[in-house]
């Protein structure tokens, strides 16, 4: 009976485990499994458990402590993956300098790109250079270094063309699920969830794609090939990044200039030059406004860009060094927040980036982790250059560098996600791994003796990496279980079902392994709690939700501006005005032109029944709104600048009413109507300010006219029918509460009758 080869499963195993992952990370979405963060969170994931398992391979596969292990040209392995781990070991010194360690460690709840990826990213760097750089040579290798870019580059190409035709499908309005995330319509997202994401990422696939046109001798892939560069170019194109466009024409120029100068010389110059022109031609053709706006320094996303990258130099010079910690620029920008930010994105709007990848490492690892960032691009860029100089690696660093390129001038003007970055890794992998294949002169390895405590030493170290991997795996699959609890929250939040969101919450809250992403759902749900409190349906729901905040409040981290925000609302809240003063004040001097501090403390002083410090407050921040008349202002920035005014004015209406005083009450409602008539019940209050003060033709005609806005609606007729009534016309009021009761049976028209 034939025994089963366990080498060649494991190895199978190995092979399955790397290509889908370099397959499922990019391509990864919440379409099968449903979560609230249904891009970066999924592909975060299947790099980590996809990472693990690998890792658990290899450990089994090559075994440390056997002596095969030794064999492995260790001199030559060294060279090529020591420098990614030297910058993982600045970059992990330099977190213990955070201002919030952990938020550097885990990632952000929104980008996942803490620590803990990058030491994946290394992980996944050192497998791909192990396996396909030949320095293993005393076993059979999975692939020689030809196939592999080969069978690398086919894999690429298919995952770009996949996300392109998914993009151009969004664009011409063809989409498989509506995602929880805002999408832009006029921009396509793709797979990627952000369209400069798309355009970016696609600026790495493009490159490989072209590669296989070169390589590959069957007119099938040559032809299939084409297919796939067309629809990335076409996912590129309705990305609508100028960023994206601007890499690729620069790049694309480049590699012309580079492939035609020996056959043409200084003639390529001209030829690349007019492809350059030809393809800004066309971009303008199809997308004008686009292009037009990338000029304009003065409105739309350039100069909001300039703005952040302004209030990123100050933000470096606080800490310049060390930086505020991985992921947590935001920490650093929000005290640059200025009011003129309310006209290029929504009032109270802050970045965590600067839109700037050298700007962001220097505000997040300071100039010594940007020391060793770019020291990486450098030995990358090397790395291509030596490959350049291999015949037989001239056409695919040619189109690694591209898309090196390509991409990181794409990102001087975006940000960066984590499936680009991950491949953008994985290019240099297979760069490197070719220059150490395909070097001549090989160095011979020494075999070193073993004895048992070395043994026993790697037996436990190679014990310790399987438990840690699997703990890895539980740790990401219970962020994805707590992530679809935080989904469901978001589902029962229309219905006020306090009750189960209350025992959902639990759930979650064990669940959330990650203690960034539990901050998250504990503010979220705390949002929640206070905004539909006053609606709660009945005493024991109020009870449960108090019972939960409390445990919010006393649980909460105390480091993050957003953190002390949702904590001294809750202090507010749950103990009053006083207990939450100092944490407003702390607030408010962190960023003191952002609304929201003062509009917060104005609410927290109203339920306080300090009016004179709300109307303070209040006051404040409708000075700090941006004006509405301002020309740069576009429709739906105006239209929340107006929604967030409304808000004030209401709430000086009501500080107004705690002093009783009507008349600068009713300037306040008209005011806040102005502002955003969809609100109609506010003609409600303004009516009723005004037959207080005894204008009571003008209250009716307020009455009448909010009737006229909302015909089917019962409330403004039994409106009119009390205000007749206490005027003494009998007659008019029973005759609107009729009008009520026809659109709505629950009316008692007896009330009206006598």
């Amino acid at each position: 009976m034939d025994t089963i080869d366990w080498q060649k499963i494991l190895r199978l195993l190995f092979k399955v485990s790397f290509w889908a992952a370099l397959a499922v990370i990019p391509l990864g979405m919440s379409f099968f499994f449903p979560v609230f963060s249904p891009f970066n969170l999924i592909k975060a994931t299947f790099m980590q458990i996809l990472g693990s398992l690998s890792l658990m391979i290899f450990i089994i596969l090559y075994r440390p402590w056997q002596k095969s292990f030794l064999v492995i040209e260790w001199r030559r392995l060294g060279r090529a993956v020591a420098p990614v781990w030297a910058f993982f070991l600045v970059w992990t010194v330099l977190t213990f300098f955070s201002d919030d360690p952990l938020r550097s460690l885990f990632g952000s709840y929104e980008r996942h790109l803490g620590l803990l990826t990058y030491f994946w990213l290394c992980i996944w760097y050192s497998l791909g250079v192990f396996h396909f750089s030949g320095v293993s040579a005393h076993v059979k290798p999975l692939f020689d270094w030809h196939q592999a870019v080969k069978a690398f580059s086919v894999l690429v190409a298919m995952v770009g063309g996949l996300i392109g035709v998914y993009a151009f499908l969004q664009f011409v309005g063809i989409d498989f699920t509506v995602w929880q995330e805002a999408q832009l319509i006029s921009r396509s997202i793709s797979t990627l969830g952000q369209p400069n994401f798309l355009g970016s990422f696609l600026l790495l696939t493009f490159p490989l794609t072209a590669y296989l046109l070169v390589v590959k001798k069957s007119f099938r892939m040559k032809a299939l090939a084409a297919f796939l560069a067309t629809f990335q170019l076409a996912g590129i194109l309705v990305s609508g990044s100028r960023a994206a466009w601007l890499a690729f024409i620069v790049v694309m120029g480049l590699a012309a200039v580079v492939l035609a100068w020996r056959r043409f010389g200084r003639l390529s110059l001209l030829i690349a030059g007019g492809a350059v022109v030809a393809g800004v031609a066309l971009l303008y053709v199809l997308m004008p406004a686009r292009l037009e706006s990338l000029v304009d320094m003065e409105n739309g996303s350039t100069a909001l860009r300039r703005l952040f990258y302004q209030s990123a130099v100050g933000a470096i010079s606080e800490k310049p060094w060390l930086g505020v910690g991985l992921e947590n620029g935001g920490e650093a920008m929000v005290a640059y927040y200025r009011p003129e930010w309310g006209i290029f994105m929504n009032v109270d709007g802050y970045t965590d980036k600067a839109h700037n990848s050298l700007l962001d490492v220097v505000i997040q690892t300071g100039f010594i982790g940007f020391i060793f960032y770019a020291g990486l691009y450098l030995y990358f860029s090397y790395q291509c250059w030596l490959l350049w100089r291999k015949p037989g690696g001239r056409n695919f660093a040619l189109a690694a560098a591209s898309a090196l390129l390509a991409y990181s001038i794409s990102i001087l003007f975006g940000l960066t996600d984590i499936a680009s970055v991950f491949y953008f890794w994985m290019i240099a992998a297979f760069v490197v791994a070719g220059n150490t294949s395909l070097r001549t002169a090989k160095t011979r390895s020494t075999e070193t003796k073993y004895n048992r405590l070395k043994q026993g030493a790697l037996v436990s170290a190679g014990m310790g990496v399987i438990i840690l991997s699997l703990a890895q795996i539980y740790f990401s699959l219970n962020a994805l279980r707590a992530d679809y609890y935080f989904l469901q929250l978001h589902y029962l939040r229309p219905q006020q079902d306090y009750y189960t969101m209350g025992q959902i919450y639990l759930y979650l809250d064990e669940s959330a392994v990650n203690p960034v992403n539990r901050a998250h759902y504990q503010r979220t749900f705390s949002h929640f709690g206070l905004s539909d409190y006053n609606a709660l349906p009945d005493i024991s729901t109020e009870r449960l939700v108090e019972d939960i905040m409390t445990a919010i409040k006393n649980d909460l981290p105390t480091v993050g501006f957003e953190n002390e925000m949702t904590r001294a609302r809750l202090n507010c809240f749950l103990d009053g005005e006083q207990a939450a003063a100092s944490a407003y004040e702390a607030i408010i001097a962190r960023s003191p032109y952002r609304p929201f501090g003062y509009r917060d403390r104005a609410e927290c002083r109203e339920r306080a029944n300090n009016s004179s410090g709300a109307l303070s407050d209040y006051d404040v921040a409708l000075s700090l709104l941006p004006s509405i008349s301002d020309k740069r202002l576009n429709r739906d920035h105006r239209d929340y600048v107006r929604y967030y005014a409304y808000m004030i004015e209401r709430g000086k209406a009501r500080a107004f009413d705690l002093q009783k005083n009507d008349a600068s009450a009713l300037t306040s409602y008209r005011a806040a109507y102005s502002y955003f008539p969809e609100d109609v019940s506010t003609l409600r209050y303004v009516a009723g300010r005004l037959e207080r003060m005894g204008e009571n033709a003008a209250a009716e005609s307020i009455l009448k006219h909010a009737l006229n806005r909302e015909p089917k609606s019962a409330d403004w007729p039994l409106a009119l029918a009390g205000f007749y009534q206490r005027a003494g016309d009998k007659g008019m009021a029973l005759d609107y509460a009729r009008q009520a009761s026809l659109l709505s049976p629950s009316v008692n028209l007896e009330l009206f009758s006598n």
